[in-house]
């Protein structure tokens, strides 16, 4: 009986210091953890697979070392219970971090995005801008040129007129010397109705040139009406996007 008490004592001390042993071995190998763990490296997105693969290394290293011990699978067993505390909350702020960073990830994308349409929008809008600059300029030149034509033309048939009444006042002239009178008083008749008539031909030339001009500058009116229309909902859908764009926040 005092053999089997002594070796029952010698059996306890000996377990008990290969428990001490085992957990000196575990606290060894899991001190970069605990480390970690109070400093919250884990408290991240992926921290979760980030602490189970330092886990796995910690048993692997452990059951290669341990593995005479008699209290090996006890203490392992025990420090697994404890961890596995540390393992779920690890998972769970995990989880909350990972679609946290979905969600912020998310939220980049829209505001990268909504900031690349408002440069292709104000884009659009200084295309708009030069397009109804060079239609102003062109229309300018435009009316000028038919001014010059309008006034050209005039000029011609003015001179052409000059140049037809001046050889019917020769005429005249010559009838008049010869003793023509009569005829030369028909000729007097002659040359004021072809006055009136060109007079008429001129001033309907002049209508028509006004009325070209009124009608280009209608068109051009019309047309840059409809750019301003333009420029103005671009503006507003502008200013709408950089209302809803985040301030500040934008990856381009």
């Amino acid at each position: 009986e005092n053999i089997n008490k002594l070796f029952e004592g010698y059996l306890c001390q000996y377990e008990q210091a290969s428990k001490r042993r085992c957990e000196d071995l575990l606290s060894s190998l899991s001190k970069p953890m605990t480390e970690n763990l109070k400093q919250g490296f884990y408290t991240k997105p992926g921290g979760y697979d980030l602490f189970c693969k330092d886990l796995e290394d910690i048993v692997k290293n452990y059951n290669s070392q341990a593995n005479k011990e008699v209290k090996a699978e006890e203490v392992l067993e025990e420090f697994l219970k404890q961890k596995s505390v540390d393992s779920k909350a690890i998972l769970q702020a995990d989880k909350k971090l990972t679609e946290k960073e979905k969600k912020i990830k998310e939220e980049i994308e829209k505001a990268a995005l909504l900031q690349q349409e408002i440069k292709a929008k104000e884009e659009k809008q200084r295309q708009l801008e030069e397009k109804m600059e060079a239609e102003k300029q062109s229309n300018e030149e435009r009316m000028r040129q038919m001014k010059v034509k309008m006034d050209e033309e005039l000029r011609l048939q003015r001179e052409e007129a000059e140049r037809a009444m001046d050889s019917k006042l020769r005429e005249q002239a010559a009838l008049l010397e010869k003793g023509f009178k009569d005829k030369a008083d028909r000729m007097t008749q002659e040359m004021e109705e072809f006055k009136r008539q060109n007079a008429e031909a001129e001033s309907n030339r002049a209508k028509e040139f006004a009325e070209m001009l009124e009608n280009s500058n209608k068109r051009h009116e019309q047309s840059m009406a409809m750019m301003m229309q333009q420029h103005k909902e671009q503006m507003q859908a502008i200013q709408r996007m950089n209302a809803r764009s985040p301030g500040g926040c934008c990856i381009l």
